[in-house]
């Protein structure tokens, strides 16, 4: 959602509880990071960023603060998740 600015979050909801007052933030808006795309599979959740237009991945574990961050210190590096 970009409810709070032009970059994005990710939030979710139960299916039970529709309605934006029952968001709950699962990531972070960043003023600083464009999320430009997110894929989610059994374990984990991959968000695409633009960093200063600069392209970066970062990997979460479900349920769980572990996170990896990958970022490529060219513009000529394109990344994508899938």
């Amino acid at each position: 959602t970009n409810d709070q600015g032009p970059n994005f979050r990710v939030a979710r909801i139960s299916d039970l509880q529709f309605g934006e007052a029952k968001l709950e933030e699962y990531l972070a808006y960043d003023p600083i990071r464009y999320l430009s795309n997110i894929d989610l599979t059994a374990n984990y959740l991959i968000a695409n960023y633009k960093n200063n237009a600069l392209p970066e991945i970062e990997i979460f574990k479900h349920f769980s603060k572990d996170h990896k961050k990958i970022s490529f210190p060219y513009e000529a590096f394109t990344a994508n998740s899938y």
